[in-house]
């Protein structure tokens, strides 16, 4: 069981005096963006009302624009390296705290209890690919907040993930345009399951939930249509707990081994799961390894970092961690058997 966020900040020291330095300098910055923009503006207004269109009018509107732009980096940026300063210096001490003062059943010498954290990492191509949840074409991959180690003998990564494609769309008269759409924009987890699959299964949360037949029928084929994951899970599967296949549509290239993996008691735990947090959910069990991907509008970290009186609050941020924690818990990943060799 994770502690309290009380519990887990302890020792977690906020960095003010650098934080109120990187401030300072982020303000001095500021204002000679904004004095260099000011300038232009003026020279830019008089050009104007003095001097008719002319290669001199050119370059006054191009250095003008080269400012606003200058402007607009500069006041993003300083913002961009206070709050990377701020997690970096914290938000690997509240989640190392996190896993550190947990209470794990049957713990042993051969528990571990750590993580580590970078603020500007992200989950590897590597990963991604053995995931099989993100089969893209043209795609482009950004990411950050990375966490990686040991939560008893399950080890785990995860990070924010972005996956834009790139559609090339051409007219009858040749000409061709591009579309970005995003593919997927939340947090990618993956554990150590302890055991090596010959297969590939696919678990995700179903878009429509219907009890009738027709309904359900219908609601699979909408989910096979809008996927996103590996085409070599094709087979479809029922399994025994109705409730279970209402809200997940399972694929697998292995049914027997879909059916072993997914056991009575790891479904009810998926499903309790995926009724607490409702965020759609893809999972797949590849190589040796359990792939969770959750869906997120909003920054997994930065949205969670509040000011309360004047003192940064992170509650929001330990909530937000102890979703992914609580996988390993709730669906028991220390106390599998386990098969690997």
């Amino acid at each position: 069981m994770l502690p309290t966020y009380e519990i887990a900040m302890t020792n977690v020291n906020l960095p003010y005096d650098e934080l109120k330095q990187i401030k300072a300098d982020t303000n001095k910055k500021r204002l000679r963006a904004a004095a260099v923009f000011l300038i232009c503006t003026i020279i830019l207004v008089v050009t104007f009302l003095n001097v008719e269109y002319s290669l001199l009018t050119i370059f006054i509107i191009v250095v003008w624009l080269v400012s606003l732009w200058y402007t607009f980096r500069v006041f993003t940026k300083g913002r961009a390296v206070y709050n990377a300063a701020l997690k970096q210096a914290v938000i690997g001490a509240l989640a190392d705290n996190m896993l550190k003062f947990a209470k794990l059943p049957y713990e042993s010498e051969h528990y571990e209890k750590y993580c580590h954290y970078a603020h500007d990492a992200r989950i590897s191509d590597e990963w991604i690919d053995a995931s099989e949840l993100f089969v893209f074409e043209n795609r482009h991959i950004t990411g950050e907040d990375y966490f990686e180690g040991k939560y008893g003998v399950t080890e785990f990564h995860m990070s924010e993930l972005k996956i834009t494609t790139e559609d090339h769309f051409s007219d009858a008269d040749g000409y061709t345009t591009k579309q970005r759409n995003v593919a997927f924009n939340g947090v990618l987890f993956i554990a150590d399951f302890k055991r090596d699959f010959a297969g590939l299964t696919v678990v995700e949360t179903n878009y429509l939930k219907s009890n009738s037949k027709m309904g359900s029928f219908f609601a699979k084929m909408l989910q096979n249509a809008a996927s996103t994951t590996s085409k070599k899970a094709k087979s479809t599967i029922e399994l025994e707990h109705a409730e279970f296949n209402q809200y997940f549509t399972v694929r697998t290239d292995n049914e027997i081994e879909a059916h072993s993996i997914l056991s009575p008691s790891l479904m009810v735990q998926l499903l309790d799961f995926c009724k607490r947090y409702t965020s759609p959910m893809m999972i797949s069990f590849h190589h040796s390894y359990m792939f969770v991907a959750v869906w997120s509008q909003k920054n997994f970290i930065d949205s969670g970092i509040k000011k309360k009186y004047g003192e940064y609050d992170l509650r929001n941020v330990y909530d937000e961690m102890a979703v992914f924690f609580h996988i390993i818990e709730e669906l028991d990943l220390n106390d599998r058997i386990r098969g690997k060799k």
